[in-house]
């Protein structure tokens, strides 16, 4: 076998760097942003991390879409040096970008990075065909299938070739002591995903000077055949069957079946799109045939989808998911008919359809963010309005216990609201200024002996319960920890015994009469004073459902008994429960027993 020519090697690298400069560089930089960032200490990464991640998306941003402008200038035959100016394009709207992003990283930035990310990399597959109606159909089909092809082919080379240096380290490692620090096999991942994959991807795309010949692949045809169109039909199978039941209990569907009408949608598509060639095949009918069944049996899902979607955001408000299956839901309406009328002609309406929508989305007034947020904060005041908490503009804590079903909807708009660090649009209906919750690093604090969340701290600015400011009776479970045990008064007691319950055979309490032994009992929860003859019960299930706060003052966890003629006094340290069926279990305890005996 003939090994390649390490010249031979230089050249291509060369010949794609002058291809695609634009593209190389970008990912260059960023995976050396990125190694740089890993290499960091952990307090100069806490300083300037951010800024180094805000580049690094840029970056990758950048990959795709100064791909696009390269493959359109190529496709239009474009000088080198005009071209280049083209490609030069983009970098301003990834500076402007890289402005927008804040300097600790929000619901938003990711939001808008991952609608960017996607719309450049669909703005790869049609780019080249951008007013281009003399190049056909077939010819876009041939060069996104290579495109993706060659993508598969770059990550299974990527991974390979990490995996083998990742072995040559650690035996280097192992072998030889050279201490190698655990940070190397991560910069050495971002090395090989940003440089070598890169680049190898970029050799490899096809150029639109040379003439094609169309070759449907094989590989494809079997793996679309056997593997994609059988998980579209059972799809199929399970919704129709869900539509069925709906139609027979005639019930609302739920929320979740959204997510399965887009994965089937999805995934037939996508096969469609695979074996689009086929289409016209007199040899391969059944491809034909599939193609207009598939989107006729959409159309009853597609309205199965609206009822799911309209019914979550007619009782819980709009929200970013909600947003974006109510568009896709849309598109899926426009698509199915497009191509029924159409007979799956036209295959280039799918990626500049959906880039024109992640792109639309992503900013004004329409967008995700904005429509989701009015929403849920209109949710928010109208609930307040109606139990007389919001008042002219301003909160005017509750006099009575709100609606329990309300409280919980108030909760989830303000970790909404928290989570998207918008609490200064609430911030007019207060008199207490809201930035002290909004710009504390940590997401709760301690409040009145319990620790609660922002949502609930601003909740308890209404005068509103939280699960957290009730009586500890209504949780479900609780780990309570008593305060004040570091200094206690052992004056006039003759012992001192720390009692865990997950040794419960390493106490013994002796006097001179007898052995009294603690012992706790997993199965039941409960706690005794045993000796040879008697039995003293601690009633530890109703102190547990007693304690008002999850971390109690020493005075309320201290009980004093008498056994046998002493005086014990028992202190709980440590309490941990959970309730079932209004039947509470203790799990786990631990306590001091201070013993005195008495005087006869």
């Amino acid at each position: 076998m003939k090994l390649p020519s390490l010249t031979n090697l230089v050249q291509q690298a060369k010949l794609t760097f002058l291809r695609f400069p634009f593209v190389i560089l970008c990912s260059v930089l960023g995976a050396f942003v990125m190694m740089r960032v890993i290499g960091y200490s952990r307090e100069y990464a806490e300083l300037h991390a951010q800024t180094m991640y805000n580049i690094v998306m840029t970056c990758s941003l950048g990959l795709p879409l100064f791909l696009s402008f390269a493959l359109y200038s190529e496709s239009k035959g474009f000088a080198r040096v005009k071209g280049y100016l083209l490609q030069a394009i983009p970098l301003v709207l990834l500076v402007s970008f890289y402005f927008t992003l804040s300097k600790e990283l929000d619901v938003y930035d990711i939001g808008r990075y991952f609608l960017f990310l996607i719309a450049f990399h669909l703005l790869v597959s049609f780019s080249p065909y951008l007013l281009s109606g003399e190049k056909s159909q077939l010819d876009f089909w041939d060069f996104n299938q290579k495109t993706f092809l060659r993508f598969i082919l770059s990550a299974l080379y990527s991974g390979v070739l990490y995996a083998g240096l990742a072995v040559a380290l650690l035996s280097f490692d192992k072998l030889f002591e050279m201490h190698i620090d655990g940070k190397r096999y991560a910069q050495l991942f971002f090395f090989i995903a940003g440089v070598f994959n890169t680049w190898f991807f970029c050799s490899g795309l096809p150029e639109f000077r040379e003439a094609k010949e169309f070759i449907f692949p094989k590989g494809l045809k079997i793996f679309t055949q056997y593997v994609l169109l059988p998980i579209v039909v059972i799809y199929v199978t399970i919704l129709y069957l869900y539509l069925f039941k709906i139609i027979f209990q005639w019930n609302l569907p739920s929320g979740w079946v959204s997510y399965l009408v887009i994965g089937f949608s999805t995934a037939g598509i996508f096969s469609l799109l695979l074996i689009f060639p086929l289409v016209d095949s007199k040899e391969i009918k059944w491809v034909r045939i599939f193609s207009r069944v598939f989107f006729i049996s959409l159309i009853p899902q597609i309205v199965l989808l609206y009822l799911a979607i309209f019914k979550r955001t007619t009782e819980y408000g709009m929200t970013e998911r909600r947003y974006y299956v109510i568009v896709l839901a849309g598109w899926l309406t426009v698509t199915t008919l497009y191509y029924v009328i159409s007979n799956f002609r036209n295959i280039k309406f799918i990626p500049v359809t959906l880039f024109l929508i992640a792109m639309l989305t992503s900013y004004g007034p329409w967008s995700s963010f904005d429509l989701s947020l009015n929403s849920q904060l209109n949710r928010l005041e109208e609930i307040l309005k109606k139990n007389t908490i919001l008042v002219d503009g301003k909160i005017v804590p509750a006099k009575s216990d709100v609606n329990i079903e309300e409280a919980t909807d108030v909760r989830s708009i303000l970790q909404f609201l928290v989570e998207r660090k918008k609490l200064n649009k609430i911030q007019p209906w207060f008199t207490d200024n809201l930035d002290s919750i909004a710009n504390r690093r940590e997401y709760g604090k301690m409040l009145h002996g319990v620790y609660v969340s922002k949502e609930e701290e601003i909740m308890i600015k209404m005068g509103m319960k939280t699960e957290n400011t009730e009586n500890l009776n209504k949780r479900s479970n609780a780990n309570i920890t008593t305060k004040g045990i570091r200094v206690v008064d052992v004056k006039g007691f003759d012992k001192f015994i720390v009692f865990d319950a997950n040794t419960p055979d390493s106490v013994k309490i002796k006097d001179s009469l007898n052995t009294i032994t603690p012992e706790f009992n997993y199965q039941t929860g409960e706690m005794y004073l045993l000796d040879s003859k008697d039995t003293l019960k601690i009633p530890v299930k109703e102190i547990a459902g007693n304690v008002s706060s999850l971390t109690p003052d020493i005075s309320k966890m201290t009980f004093d008994y008498v056994f046998k003629n002493n005086l014990f006094r028992i202190i709980f340290t440590t309490l941990n429960y959970e309730r079932k069926d209004n039947e509470l279990k203790v799990n786990y305890m631990k306590m001091y027993i201070l013993q005195k005996r008495k005087q006869e």
